[in-house]
């Protein structure tokens, strides 16, 4: 073990512990005495730490400073990150709700597909009160125009709100290929 050591370091370590002051400094640290009085300190200096890596993690991810420092970098990839078999299937489920060839069907299409988009765009980070303010914060679109996204989220909430509003066929395809192409967008599928 001891030729582990290179002859430099050993050298200087022999003569810094030659030194009477320094022996007994090291010495009165290493005894048991004083390692079981430290033990207190170590525990309290462990509780410590482990309080402020909670703390650090807890304000990363409830102020805005990792979104501010990262950027879209993180939501992009963890939008690349969804499953996409199981988007898939549930884009197809929502869809083959204009095959009932109900206006209840379409209106059940087009809640159904707000309702996927709100929870991947929350999945994501965006925790907006609704789908159109997380799309804002988003800024996303690239190929659409933003009123054509507050249009086809006017239609869900006039759905949501007036039990008589009236859906056909055309509207809620067009609507849903709206909703279709932010989906896209984020890759979600």
């Amino acid at each position: 073990m001891n030729n582990l050591i290179p002859p430099e370091i050993k050298t200087i370590s022999e003569s810094f512990l030659a030194n009477p002051e320094i022996s007994n400094s090291v010495s009165l640290i290493l005894s048991p005495e004083i390692q079981e009085k430290l033990i207190i300190f170590r525990v309290i200096s462990f509780f410590v730490s482990l309080f402020l890596i909670i703390a650090i993690v807890y304000f990363l991810r409830n102020t805005s400073f990792f979104d501010d420092h990262v950027g879209d970098t993180f939501k992009n990839f963890t939008a690349k990150s969804f499953n996409f078999k199981k988007n898939t299937e549930k884009w197809e489920e929502i869809i083959k709700k204009l095959k009932l060839n109900s206006e209840s069907g379409y209106k059940l299409a087009i809640i159904e597909a707000d309702d996927f988009l709100y929870s991947i765009l929350e999945k994501m980070g965006y925790k907006e009160e609704n789908t159109i303010d997380q799309l804002k914060q988003c800024e996303f679109t690239k190929t659409m125009s933003f009123d054509s996204i507050k249009d086809a989220y006017r239609i869900r909430n006039d759905i949501v709100s007036d039990p008589d509003y009236r859906l056909d066929l055309k509207m809620a395809e067009e609507v849903l290929e709206i909703y279709e192409k932010i989906l896209q967008e984020l890759e979600i599928f």
